[in-house]
């Protein structure tokens, strides 16, 4: 069913709401490192493109509402904020409201502050945050006032304060006066807007080198429902293929985004599945391939080592999929009971529940992942290896793999962080890029002490929308189809994928999703990786690749010895599982004799050869000797097994030469 997008579909944007009682912090050669990577002429491109679009939209919003007498903006009977934005290009009125409906310690963002279980010091310092939200927070609350210039607000003179705006920033910020409003980042700075031009507004910060910003707003799913426009739920719309463009032009600029708070209605009047309305409630920008949209739940039971014991999803999270079956939503937070800060004066807090406030809970942890990042790499990570990150380490709810309803699971910081800091250990976290064609393999040494797990992640191009938009169209959005698979012998494993709304396989490749996983839960032993790619992508693909479960040692090859002579010999190995940072030596050892092998008498050096492979040479004809190969790193040093030849005869002369015998 294909349906024309007439001039004046009201679009209701929803506020997830139920409610229950300046300057950047990267440093300057950061911000210009993190730009010299941009595509300047793209982004250029984009944000005029962007600036038209947002002046034609808004004159015909104003003209939409002049005719059919409605209010450009207003307040809700639950207190939300509506307010008509824009008309989009295919004629679409976008009214955008605000969702309502111990956060550190559920993502574990507690454990990265200072005292927390790392002994880190994680408190958000020189990092900087974008909030676009209905309104503006107080810049003058007392938990804006241990930072200079804590909340910048940009787009207005005097500030537009709305309560969800100063709850949502209080969530990522509050320095911890009250102590139970202490933010996830309390010596973050935050960067302020309210929702109109928002696109416009997030194309010149990220232009600038702003890499994370909140968005705790979406479309109004009863709107949707009592005007017969079911074709928006899950569907890729223009709104959502603007954001992917942005992000896939500024690849270090993450979107955080609400999933919503329609979880216990079914406004959705032709769902995916009809026999199971409770699914495909997404729209907007959480449908788009590159943000990372968060589902809510309520306070999760951790132990005192940061492992999860129990959570329970919020009733009123949205539940996805896409219209392609897309996993989405990608992750959960804390969205229940959250206190923070208000707006009505310099000491006003109050509490909330909300996918609004799921949402700041995992951007401002985030934003800790990203100052570790920062600190201990000298450079932030892009936003694909960030969403790869704290979807490779989200801690699963309910049935094994990911779903619908929570996405990969409750975002794990404790775990994420510790992935980055054994980086060459026990885990690999690389910045790729696959050529059209090409293919990127390597082999890998499971620990066997726990799972091991690979995941990809990708910040795809934006897919172009034509005229008409289709209902529950399955058609995959993704512009550049990477493929991962791990092979052990003749046994191949395959990355999680949604096979229906409700139901998640890991028996074949995964042709939608920008992120995929694979998850081996008892490995032994030796495997190999593959990341390939089906059809065209273009001049290729950058794609961050993330590891762990890994065996901490070098891991020796098989000896062997070739071109053996009567007094020299050629001997073989190598590193199978290299990619070892820290890899100090490797060589080979012999003797002629097992008794005195272990004196190490002989030995030949080889640190960084590339073939691990050597030719001794003065060796006795008619001899038996011993080899084995050694390596070492920080860790320990390895041996290979032992092997053993013997020597040619020497050539004898059989007679003298006055013999005639030669």
């Amino acid at each position: 069913m294909k349906i024309f997008c007439p001039v004046y579909i009201l679009i209701l944007a929803a506020l997830l709401f139920v409610i229950s009682s300046s300057g950047y912090a990267q440093t300057v050669m950061q911000k210009k490192q993190i730009t010299s990577s941009y595509r300047l002429g793209e982004l250029s491109k984009f944000g005029k493109k962007a600036l038209q679009e947002s002046r034609d939209g808004r004159k015909k919003a104003v003209d939409f509402a002049q005719k059919y007498k409605i209010q450009l903006r207003k307040t809700n009977s639950d207190g939300s904020i509506s307010e008509l934005v824009k008309v989009d290009k295919l004629g679409v009125p976008i009214f955008l409201r605000t969702y309502n409906a111990q956060a550190a310690i559920s993502t574990r963002a507690s454990f990265l502050n200072t005292g927390g279980g790392l002994n880190l010091n994680l408190n958000g310092q020189n990092m900087t945050i974008g909030v676009w939200d209905g309104g503006h927070p107080r810049p003058t609350h007392q938990e804006f006032a241990n930072v200079p210039n804590k909340v910048t607000v940009l787009d207005a003179v005097s500030p537009n304060l709305n309560f969800h705006a100063a709850h949502v920033v209080g969530t990522i910020t509050a320095s911890g006066i009250v102590s139970s409003a202490k933010g996830m980042a309390p010596l973050s700075k935050v960067r302020s807007y309210d929702w109109n031009n928002d696109i416009v507004e997030a194309y010149n910060e990220a232009s600038q080198g702003l890499i994370l910003s909140n968005h705790s707003y979406g479309f109004d799913s009863e709107w949707l429902s009592q005007n017969n426009y079911s074709f928006v739920f899950g569907n890729y719309i223009d709104e959502s293929s603007n954001w992917d463009y942005l992000m896939n032009s500024a690849p270090y600029y993450l979107t955080v985004v609400a999933a919503g708070n329609d979880g216990y209605t079914n406004y959705n009047l032709q769902p995916l599945d009809p026999t199971k309305p409770q699914y495909d409630k997404l729209s907007g920008v959480a449908v788009s391939k590159n943000s990372l949209t968060v589902a809510a739940a309520h306070d999760a039971t951790i132990d005192p080592m940061g492992n999860l014991v129990s959570v329970e999803m919020a009733s009123f999270s949205s539940q996805g999929p896409t219209d392609d079956l897309r996993i989405k939503p990608d992750i959960t937070g804390n969205g229940v009971g959250l206190f923070s800060t208000g707006q009505l004066s310099d000491s006003d807090y109050f509490s909330i529940n909300g996918t609004s406030m799921a949402t700041p809970n995992v951007s401002g942890t985030l934003l800790l992942i990203q100052q570790y990042a920062s600190e201990n790499q000298n450079s932030p990570l892009k936003a694909a290896t960030l969403k790869g990150l704290v979807l490779h380490t989200a801690d699963n709810i309910g049935a094994e793999g990911p779903d619908a309803i929570s996405g990969w699971g409750l975002l794990n910081a404790k775990k994420a962080v510790e992935v980055l800091a054994q980086k060459g250990k026990t885990t690999r976290v690389l910045e790729n890029q696959l050529l059209n064609g090409g293919e990127y393999s390597i082999p890998m040494m499971a620990s066997g002490s726990e799972p091991l797990s690979v995941s990809i992640s990708w910040t795809d191009p934006y897919k172009i929308i034509g005229e008409y938009y289709y209902l529950n169209d399955k058609t995959p959005v993704l512009v550049n189809n990477l493929d991962l698979i791990v092979k052990k012998d003749e046994a191949s494993f395959f990355p999680w994928r949604l096979t229906a709304v409700d139901q998640t396989s890991n028996n074949d490749i995964n042709n939608v999703d920008p992120f995929e996983r694979v998850d081996i839960l008892e490995p032994n032993g030796l495997y190999h990786l593959t990341v390939s790619h089906q059809g065209s992508i273009g001049l290729g693909q950058n794609y961050s690749l993330i590891i762990s479960g890994l065996e901490p040692k070098p891991v020796l090859g098989e000896l062997e010895s070739t071109e053996i002579n009567s007094n020299s010999a050629k001997v073989s190995s190598s590193i199978i599982w290299e990619g070892q940072e820290g890899v100090r030596d490797f060589g080979f050892m012999w003797s002629d004799s097992q008794v005195d092998f272990d004196l190490e008498s002989n030995i030949v050096q080889l640190l960084n050869k590339a073939d691990f492979s050597t030719t001794v040479t003065g060796l006795k004809p008619n001899t038996t000797y011993y080899f084995k190969a050694f390596t070492e790193n920080a860790h320990s040093k390895v041996y290979s097994d032992l092997i053993s030849f013997t020597t040619h005869a020497a050539l004898a002369v059989l007679g003298a030469v006055n013999s005639g015998e030669l």
